[in-house]
């Protein structure tokens, strides 16, 4: 089950929906204002000239004249401030997005669909963007979309035969927008699917370039990456084709429009009905109408474009298929599968349950998912066959930016059976692990892991294989000073020739 976009609109607005509304409102007073009275002062620099009434009661050509070379400053000096505004709102954004996508991949998804590192980056870098983008066209559009609005309504005051006219280009691209938006939505995929293709093509090669080296038909290699790199070269003209042809419509039909305009109001002026300063205000406002059918044009074509961006990213907000259920009462009743090959049983909130067979590292991870979802009042922590370690110091692994306690620290030492292993490196806890744990051994690693669990003060500890990357001795040990001592619910995959020394239910999956 995905999340909804609409959930996910308010989960990437939460906190900063107050704060974008108010740079947008400071940018759209300040536009809407500012050009409404240079239109007006400039109708009524003519209508001073031809003696005529003037609108803002100011019959002085220097103050009227004076007013139109301030606004464009005035509307310069608050873009300037405001832009520091916008860089904030859209950091936050950026940040809110990506944060938002992490949590609920923490929340929801043991094991999000198998992508390769490059294909996530390319997805996480430039659906997000979108994301992004989408809430900044915002700022660019409803500014614009306020002022032709206000404009419209002086202009069916002046005369609302042009503004029906006016309405035309928008009514047009509006209703192209709404009729091709399939069009833009597939192109849009198709783009960013061509993309993904060529980032997991380059990224497979370079992890792999030994095996391409060796192959005997390396043209082939160079063949293939031609083609995905042609269709994706296809695939991207399409979209922004497609997306320079609604604007160009948008645009030439505006142009369109102000001819037809200008010549129904050219025997009006002739015969005095339409003053020349009217003339001259109703020029003047239309260039900014003009931008009225293509900042509704961007704004539903950039949601089309934004939904297909929420659609890539579903492998990402895919909930975790959990079969199964857990209780509280007394212990845990589990189920393990669906249908008539499930299987139940109870287990006590201290002890240990051991998982045997093909799937059993797949059942723990389903029911840590169970587990951590339905147990609110119970920590659930999962210690994978191998754990993932940041290019940070064995402390920060172990500890996970928690509070550092010396007696804790040294007391799940001991129990991981790491003492020794910190003595030999020389800066101790500090040490780095490198890139995934690279400076560590493979039993080190999975100390290390077990060590992170621990310290986490866990009520639950599922772990997958204890055994596993350590030799015997040490395998022992930590059955001794981990699984023995722990004080709470392990949950464990084990090998059959230890399981069998541990006073714990087994469980064949």
């Amino acid at each position: 089950m995905k999340m909804k976009k609409r959930e996910l609109y308010r989960a990437f607005t939460k906190d900063i929906k107050a704060f974008g509304l108010l740079v947008i409102a400071v940018e759209t007073i300040t536009y809407t204002f500012s050009f409404l009275m240079s239109g007006i002062a400039k109708k009524d620099i003519f209508n001073v000239i031809e003696g005529k009434d003037v609108t803002l009661g100011i019959y002085s050509l220097n103050i009227l004249i004076l007013i139109n070379v301030m606004v464009p400053l005035i509307i310069n000096c608050v873009k300037q401030v405001n832009s520091a505004f916008v860089e904030k709102w859209k950091t936050k954004a950026r940040y809110n997005v990506k944060s938002v996508l992490l949590n609920y991949v923490l929340r929801e998804s043991l094991n999000p669909a198998r992508e390769t590192d490059g294909a996530v980056l390319n997805y996480y870098r430039n659906e997000c963007e979108d994301v992004v983008n989408f809430f900044l066209e915002f700022y660019y559009q409803v500014p614009k979309i306020v002022l032709s609005v206000s404009i419209l309504i002086v202009m069916f005051f002046i005369n609302p035969i042009f503004a029906a006219v006016s309405l035309f280009p928008t009514a047009l691209t509006v209703f192209l927008v709404k009729v091709l938006g399939k069009k833009i939505f597939l192109y849009r995929t198709n783009s960013r699917k061509n993309t993904k293709e060529v980032t997991s093509f380059l990224n497979n090669f370079f992890e792999n370039t030994e095996y391409f080296y060796m192959i005997g038909n390396r043209e082939r290699v160079i063949s293939a990456y031609e083609r995905k790199c042609q269709e994706r070269s296809k695939s991207e003209v399409r979209d922004r084709i497609f997306d320079s042809l609604l604007g160009s419509i948008s645009g030439n039909s505006s142009n369109m429009a102000l001819g037809i305009i200008l010549l129904i109001a050219l025997p009006f002026m002739m015969n005095g009905i339409f003053s020349v300063g009217e003339f001259v205000m109703f020029g003047y406002y239309y260039a900014f109408l003009a931008y009225l059918p293509d900042a509704i044009g961007n704004l539903v074509k950039r949601k089309k474009q934004t939904n297909a961006s929420l659609d890539r990213l579903g492998f990402l907000l895919q909930e975790a298929d959990c079969a199964g259920s857990v209780r509280e009462k007394d212990g845990y009743d589990f189920s393990i599968g669906a249908g008539d090959g499930k299987k139940m049983f109870h287990a006590a909130e201290k002890g240990i349950v051991i998982l045997k067979g093909e799937k059993s590292s797949e059942a723990l991870r389903t029911l840590f998912s169970v587990c951590d979802r339905e147990l609110k009042d119970k920590k659930c922590v999962y210690v994978p066959s191998e754990p993932v370690l940041f290019d940070d110091s064995l402390l920060e692994n172990i500890s996970m930016g928690e509070g550092i306690e010396d007696a804790k620290m040294n007391g799940i030492l001991a129990k991981t059976a790491l003492v020794e292993d910190v003595k030999t490196f020389g800066d101790g806890l500090l040490k780095r692990c490198g890139k995934k744990g690279e400076n560590l051994s493979g039993g080190q690693r999975k100390r290390v892991g077990i060590a992170r669990g621990l310290y986490q003060d866990a009520d639950v500890l599922f772990l997958d294989g204890v055994a596993d990357r350590v030799d015997s001795a040490t395998a022992r040990f930590l059955v001794e000073h981990v699984l023995e001592e722990f004080q709470g619910l392990v949950v464990m995959v084990f090998e059959d020739g230890f399981s069998q020394k541990l006073d714990g239910m087994v469980v064949e999956v």
